[in-house]
């Protein structure tokens, strides 16, 4: 069987990959708080879910597709 070989620059953006998913998920819930609690506007909680995570699924997208 042929083994798969990461370089060290895939892994490394695979890195920033994740740390940026898992920076726009805190984000997006602490977003999502403040509107629960009336801080924010669900229009602003919106806005910011479409900039945070369509970038993110795009990358994950691209990622799961390389050969």
């Amino acid at each position: 069987m042929e083994e798969k070989v990461i370089t060290d620059v895939e892994r490394n953006n695979l890195t920033a990959m994740r740390a940026y998913i898992i920076d726009t998920v805190v984000m997006l819930t602490f977003c999502v708080l403040q509107a629960a609690t009336g801080l924010q506007t669900w229009l602003y909680v919106l806005g910011l879910s479409i900039l945070g995570l369509v970038p993110a699924g795009l990358e994950l997208a691209y990622w799961k597709k390389r050969p």
